[in-house]
This record gives C-alpha cells, sequence and structure tokens, in this order.
C-alpha cells in the first residue's frame, strides 16, 4: 500500500469519528505534500472535503485549494461560507487566486467571483484577469521580489526577507524609478555579495522576458531554451508586470500534452472521467463525425468502382483494408511528428518546405518497400502477375500521399492559427481514407486498362 492510499484510509476513519481536531488533521497534512493531499481530498464526499478544509491552517488550505480538480473546487467554495472562503483565497499567490477567479465566473459570473476576493488581492487578480486564458499575463504571478537600481546588496537583502508573500525567490529583479525593469540577479549573488555593493554592479542587464500576451506555450519554450526558473513579463513600455514562475510552466506542459493528446485521439475535453456520462458523450460524437462521413465516402467510391469494373474489383478488394490501415498509420506518424515537433517548436516556419519534402522522400521510401511486399503477397493469393504489379504500385503511391497529407495538414492547421493537433486524429484519418481509396482504385483499374 502506498503512502496516499493509507492517509486516505486514516483520514477516512478519522472523519467517521465525531469531534475531529484540527491537530489530528495537521498532523496528517504535515507526512504528505499539498499536491498529494489535494489528490487525495479529491476521492472524498463533498461534505467531507468541507469537514477538512475547516480543520487546515489558513496556508495549507490555500496551497491544497490550488491544487485541487475544478469539481471539487467548486464543492469546496459552495460548501464554505463567504468570508470563509475570501480568506483562503487571500493567502494564495495572485496568480492561484486569478485561475480560481477565473474558473468560478465560469459559475456565477466575474463580479460575484471577484466579490470573493479581499480588496488588496482584487486589484492584483482583476489586472491578471485582463489578459487571455492561455498567455503570459494570464499565468504570472505579481508576487515577486524586485528592488530599485540604486539600490545596495544589504537594501536588496533587506527587501528580500520582507518578501513575506513572494513565492518567487529564485531571483531578484532590478528596476529603476519608473518600475522598468534593468536587470536580474540571483539569490545566491545577493547573498554573496559585500553589503556596500551595489546591486547595479552584481546584476545580470537585459534579462530574458517575455511580453503578457505570448501564449503560453512559447513561455514554456523560452524558459526551456534558456534553461531558466522564472521568467519576467514585461508591458512594452519595460515594466515589470510579473514572473512566469517553474511550477506554472510544469502545469502548462502537462495540461497541454494531455490536451493534444485527447484531440488527437478525438476524445474531447480534460476532465474525461470527472464529466458526466452524457456530456463526454456529447464531447466526443462530434470528433467521430469526421471519419463516418469519410467511411460513407469510401463506401461509395468502392461501389461505384465495383460496377465499372467488377471482375477486376473482385481481386482488388482483397487488399483494400490492409492498404487504407498501412497508409492510415504512415499519415498518422507523420501527423504526430509534425504536431510534436510544433509544440516543441523544433519546426521553424522557413524550414517548412524542407521538412516536407523531407517526409515525402521518407513516404516515398516506405510506399516502396511496403508497395513490394503487397505486390509479391497479390501474386501469391490471386495468382496474376498484372494484379500484383497493379496492388504494389497502388501501394506505393498510396502511402506516398499518406505521408505528404500527414505533413501537411497540420502545417496548414498551424499557419491558420489554429491547433493542429487535431489534424492528428479523426481528421487525417477521413482524409487519408478518401485519398488512399481514390488512388488506389484509380491507379489499380488505370494501370489494369492500361496492361490488359
Amino acid at each position: 500500500m502506498d503512502k496516499n492510499q493509507a492517509v486516505i484510509q486514516e483520514l477516512t476513519s478519522i472523519l467517521e469519528r465525531k469531534g475531529v481536531s484540527s491537530e489530528e488533521i495537521e498532523g496528517m497534512v504535515a507526512i504528505v505534500h499539498p499536491v498529494d493531499f489535494a489528490f487525495i481530498l479529491e476521492d472524498l464526499s463533498a461534505e467531507e472535503k468541507i469537514r477538512v478544509f475547516r480543520l487546515l491552517d489558513l496556508e495549507t488550505a490555500a496551497a491544497v485549494l490550488a491544487e485541487l480538480d475544478e469539481d471539487s473546487t467548486r464543492e469546496v467554495v459552495n460548501g464554505l461560507g463567504r468570508e470563509e472562503v475570501r480568506k483562503v483565497i487571500g493567502a494564495m499567490s495572485s496568480d492561484d487566486a486569478a485561475a480560481t477567479v477565473r474558473m468560478l465566473a465560469e459559475d456565477m459570473g466575474r463580479d460575484a467571483a471577484l466579490d470573493l476576493l479581499q480588496r488588496r488581492q482584487k486589484d492584483q487578480v482583476k489586472e491578471l484577469l485582463r489578459y487571455g486564458e492561455e498567455t503570459a499575463g494570464a499565468l504570472m504571478t505579481t508576487n515577486c521580489v524586485s528592488v530599485r537600481l540604486d539600490a545596495t546588496a544589504a537594501e536588496g537583502l533587506k527587501t528580500l526577507q520582507g518578501a513575506v508573500q513572494a513565492n518567487t525567490v529564485v531571483y531578484v529583479y532590478v528596476v529603476d524609478a519608473a518600475g522598468v525593469l534593468r536587470g536580474v540577479l540571483s539569490i545566491r549573488s545577493l547573498l554573496r555579495a559585500a553589503a556596500e555593493t551595489g546591486i547595479s554592479e552584481i546584476m545580470k542587464a537585459e534579462p530574458i522576458t517575455v511580453p503578457p500576451e505570448m501564449d503560453q506555450e512559447e513561455v514554456a519554450r523560452i524558459v526551456k531554451r534558456y534553461s531558466l526558473e522564472a521568467v519576467p513579463v514585461t508591458d512594452p513600455q519595460g515594466k515589470l508586470l510579473g514572473v512566469v514562475t517553474a511550477e506554472a510552466i510544469m502545469d502548462i506542459l502537462e495540461q497541454e500534452a494531455g490536451e493534444d493528446l485527447l484531440k488527437m485521439a478525438g476524445a474531447g475535453g480534460v476532465n474525461v472521467f470527472a464529466d458526466p456520462v452524457v456530456k463526454r458523450v456529447l464531447l466526443r460524437i462530434p470528433w467521430l463525425i469526421p471519419p463516418l462521413l469519410g467511411g460513407l465516402f469510401v463506401g461509395k467510391l468502392q461501389h461505384t468502382f465495383a460496377e465499372l469494373r467488377a471482375l477486376e474489383f473482385v481481386s482488388l478488394v482483397l487488399f483494400i483494408p490492409v492498404m487504407m490501415g498501412t497508409a492510415g498509420n504512415v499519415a498518422v506518424q507523420s501527423s504526430t511528428l509534425i504536431v510534436r515537433g510544433l509544440a516543441t517548436g523544433e519546426i521553424k516556419i522557413g524550414r517548412i518546405a524542407s521538412i516536407l519534402y523531407g517526409e515525402l522522400r521518407v513516404g516515398a521510401l516506405i510506399g516502396l518497400v511496403c508497395g513490394a511486399l503487397i505486390g509479391a503477397s497479390g501474386l501469391l493469393f490471386v495468382r496474376d502477375a498484372h494484379i500484383g504489379l497493379v496492388v504494389g504500385a497502388s501501394m506505393f503511391t498510396a502511402i506516398t500521399a499518406a505521408a505528404v497529407n500527414g505533413t501537411a495538414f497540420p502545417l496548414l492547421l498551424h499557419r491558420l492559427k489554429q491547433d493542429p493537433a487535431i489534424s492528428a486524429g479523426p481528421f487525417i484519418t477521413a482524409l487519408n481514407d478518401i485519398t488512399a481509396t481514390l488512388i488506389y482504385m484509380g491507379v489499380s483499374f488505370g494501370l489494369l486498362r492500361v496492361m490488359r
């Protein structure tokens, strides 16, 4: 039994008793990280969650609430009194508070959600809510440590010690009298400097920054590229607005990876197991319409070809499943590589032509190998050299086209500012089935007509 399971059993046992003390709950929280404790609470009923929350100290309650899933957060907020919620959210960092308010606003409205904040915190959160959901501005926290450009190391250290609410203490940011970011220094550099040393002497000038409108995936790429533990967010005039932390970046990477996988599978939203069954069905059905329509169209194509060339069709139809399956796999391979390359920044706009040409060559070579194998199989199965040659040539052409489809479609969506992840699933499947069938039947009947 792992530690979390043991804590769940102990917590359930404690909650079954009357007169549970806060000391008992705090003792359990002390041995479990807030992230793990939030995960444990998600398995409890709404009533049990609320009982536990009322026994937590303010700082722990805020840390746990920030980690709960959306459904559990709603249960806790709805179950606690307004003043209790205001105190818990008031102990959160500004970015966590903004994320909580943004989520609650979907149910109760923006103004009602903002009313859950303390006055001091409300202005900070309003500023963060100005920005789009998946941008650096929405992701940043304003609880960072900044010192004046003309300060000394001793003054900087005093500022750091007094910044009790700052949750980003890896770097100290240096600003001038106008609030413009001029440099950055690590805590280590500040601690090692002599007390009278000027901040400007030990800071690193012209730090890496991001604008508040930048997409969160691009922010994650910048943090990874420059090995940063936090990145400052500045306005067009260079004024420091806040910072995006490494913790937030990790959440982004996990969230984006999960969303892309679900989109590629056509499985709907993110909370696939928490949502009600009917909602999950309604989310998934639309993604199944393209391959369904594509399959019907493919059936119509096959029926048309069967009417035109009935005798040849009987032999050719034997190879349709393997042809469509192989071509479909090649298309998904290509599209998955492109989606990954776009997500990680490996694919640059200027390299699109060379990438497309490279996948065309890969597809052609795969098609050559698979075409030779299926051509030989055709010769063995139907004892007809013409059929074997035709099937092999058709397979080669269909696989080459599939590689091009799988590469071009996500690139096109990216160019149109759409999420390319959706192309790796149902859409590329439908497109490839139609294309592969047209090519297979067209090339096959065309070659048979020439050879016979």
